[in-house]
């Protein structure tokens, strides 16, 4: 999948390996949706 914009509502983020996190987001076009936030 690649680059996609929206606004969303942060629902749960966790820490990643060192400097990364994984995201559970909420949008309105999408619904719930998982992203990984880099650096």
């Amino acid at each position: 999948m690649g680059i996609y914009k929206a606004e969303a509502i942060v629902l749960r983020s966790m820490v990643y390996q060192e400097a990364d996190r994984i995201l559970t987001l909420f949008t309105r076009e999408e619904g719930k949706v998982s992203a990984i936030a880099r650096g």
